[in-house]
């Protein structure tokens, strides 16, 4: 029986196997991203209707195509065995002596034993006699090099991948989130593409382009270094090399990629990579007993972090804007409810300053009118620029109930950033499972929708319940008569903080790990401006550089420290079939026989439909994080 043949050997082995062994294919497609995963399901599912008895003996005569100089077919098996071959004189190989059997008395062969002769076949005619092959043109050393740095080790093609699928996803989420906006504010513009896409709204272009070179530069500097720094002559690598290779690799390639982006994303990336460099190190630490913290296996542990994170971050919100990143600074306060009027009044009366009085009852005036500036008036007697605290109204000058005005937190927070979580929920899921999308666009649309829906209740809850605790606290202060304090901001944060319980428990950590590093941040400003700390020229683009070396250097020694949700983001980004090649081909082609005395590839399903497992779950992390 003749198989057709497939152009690559590897593909055709794979799919006559797997037919073999489960039949027609019925598993969904993988993203059309994940390339390799993609062609080998692909490949199965041509097969499909195909016994398995007929994949078996395909299987079979593949391995005697592929392996013709160990798996050389006698004549006595060809349909039509040609005259040259018939008039050989016998042949002998050097380990078996055996001799050519006679057309007359065909030799039946097995799927596993074979017999193996030598025959070399003289050309009929003169025609088919091969040809001198052309010389090949001379590569200079440099050439050479450059080519197995940057061609063969697969750099180039992941450097230009990235970019695409980077700057899709940030395309998509501008989109989505444009949508949302038109949705909500003229649902008739939703067919016009020029509101839609009108240029004054693609300014995320710029952005859209740092980030694909920024993400795409990472992951080709970092394949072509580590392809420059790998073992000669491609011998594998015990792990202390390993661990040196990954660490300068991903240090050289983070220092350069960073450049790419606005140096006002330089901050906020190196603080995140730093927190996530800590987490691995920490975990590696606990696993091997060297030392870890009280309380770190604690089931909330995530949560408690949260909250003390998101306390100082809130402290430093009402108290110390500027130590927090302008950006951050300015979407906390899009998010809340409180005017920037209002915000330095209540830290000129907590540091015992003068109270611009005039602006504050203006801005009570234009909001809440006449009887708003009546209900301030007991707190500043004669006008007082130094009043005990800055009243409730104050906080609220439209309404005179402070649980209408945490309701109308919560209502004007949730408007605003449903969009942002229903696009980061729906637009990576599409680009990097768009086949699965399109089989299923229901099921994974309702399943974004439900999880930008909690997210947003979420974070709405705790810029509601923030103002309400903060309304609270002006009727604590006028009961005992009490003067205002700047650590009941702190407290307001924590108690906040408590809406964390309605996430999922596998974005908590998550949001923990996001919070932290702001929190670390802020605390540092505020040393620095005490002269306890002293600044470092280029220090974010230093911390990123080394944060980025030590996470690489745990993605290949050490994966089971790391959260499960970056060991897939630089899965994504660094395949791991990319950056071993060679032992990625090792694990493709290297065969045992089975059950049934059928030849198969160990190890076949390790790097296609595989889930993700680690035997150490990580401090702030789970399996679900994914």
């Amino acid at each position: 029986m003749r198989c057709a043949h497939q152009s690559d050997t590897k593909l055709a082995l794979y799919a006559l196997y797997k037919q073999a062994t489960e039949g027609d294919n019925n598993r969904d497609a993988p993203s059309m991203f994940s390339f390799v995963a993609r062609s080998k399901h692909d490949a199965w599912a041509k097969l499909k209707g195909m016994s398995a008895d007929q994949a078996k003996d395909c299987y079979v005569d593949k391995l005697l195509e592929v392996d013709a100089a160990r798996f050389t077919v006698p004549a006595a098996v060809q349909a039509a065995p040609s005259p040259v071959a018939a008039s050989a004189s016998p042949v002998t190989t050097a380990a078996s002596p055996v001799t050519t059997a006679s057309p007359s008395t065909p030799k039946p062969i097995s799927s596993i034993a074979l017999t193996a002769v030598v025959a070399k076949p003289t050309p009929a005619k003169e025609e088919d006699a091969p040809k001198e092959p052309r010389p090949l043109r001379r590569v200079s050393e440099f050439e050479a090099r450059f080519n197995k740095i940057f061609v063969d080790s697969g750099a180039l093609r992941t450097f230009m991948i990235n970019f695409l699928l980077v700057y899709n996803v940030r395309f998509g989420l501008a989109l989505v989130v444009r949508l949302v906006t038109l949705a909500r504010s003229s649902p008739r513009t939703l067919l016009n593409l020029g509101e839609i896409l009108s240029e004054k709204h693609l300014h995320f272009r710029e952005e859209a382009v740092r980030m694909g070179l920024f993400v795409a530069s990472f992951s080709g500097l970092y394949i072509s270094v580590r392809a420059a720094l790998a073992a000669p002559g491609g011998a594998a690598e015990d792990k202390d090399r390993a661990w040196w290779a990954s660490l300068s690799s991903g240090t050289i390639a983070g220092a350069l990629s960073i450049l790419w982006m606005d140096p006002s994303w330089h901050r906020t990336l190196s603080l995140y990579m730093a927190t996530r460099w800590l987490q691995c190190a920490y975990n590696h630490s606990k696993a091997r007993g060297y030392f870890h913290f009280w309380g770190s296996s604690w089931a909330h542990g995530d949560s408690l972090l949260f909250a003390l994170s998101s306390a100082q971050i809130m402290y430093s919100y009402v108290m110390r804007p500027n130590a927090l990143p302008p950006s951050y600074y300015a979407f906390i306060r899009k998010q809340g409810p409180l005017d920037e009027v209002v915000l330095q009044a209540v830290r000129d009366n907590c540091r015992d300053k003068a109270v611009d009085v005039k602006a504050l009852f203006a801005h009570v005036q234009a909001k809440g009118g006449a009887e708003a500036v009546k209900a301030m008036a007991p707190y500043f007697p004669d006008m007082t620029a130094f009043p005990r605290v800055v009243p409730e109204r104050a906080l609220h000058p439209s309404t005179t109930s402070g649980t209408v005005s945490a309701g109308l937190a919560f209502w004007g927070v949730a408007r605003q950033i449903f969009g942002v979580y229903l696009s980061l929920a729906l637009v990576p899921a599409v680009v990097l499972r768009f086949q699965h999308f399109l089989k299923r666009p229901g099921t994974m649309s309702m399943h974004a929708v439900q999880s930008a829906l909690q997210s947003t209740v979420f974070l709405a809850t705790f810029c509601g319940s923030y103002q309400g605790f903060v309304c609270a606290q002006r009727h604590l202060l006028d009961a005992f008569g009490l003067k205002d304090h700047k650590a009941w901001y702190y407290v307001a944060g924590l108690l906040s903080s408590l809406s964390i319980l309605i996430e999922r428990k596998s974005r908590r950590s998550e949001l923990a790990l996001y919070a932290f590093p702001r929190a670390a941040d802020a605390v540092w400003s505020m040393l620095y401006d005490r002269k306890l700390m002293i600044r470092v020229t280029q220090a974010e683009i230093i911390l990123f550089a080394m944060s980025m070396g030590g996470l690489m250097a745990f993605h290949e020694t050490d994966r089971s420290t790391m959260s499960p949700l970056v060991v897939k983001v630089f899965e994504r980004f660094i395949p791991d079939d990319v950056l071993h090649p060679r032992a990625s081909a090792r694990a493709a082609t290297k065969l045992v026989v089975g059950k049934d005395g059928l030849p198969m590839r160990k190890n076949l399903e390790s790097f296609e439909f595989g889930e993700l497992r680690s035997d150490t779950p990580s401090v702030a992390s789970s399996s679900g994080d994914v």
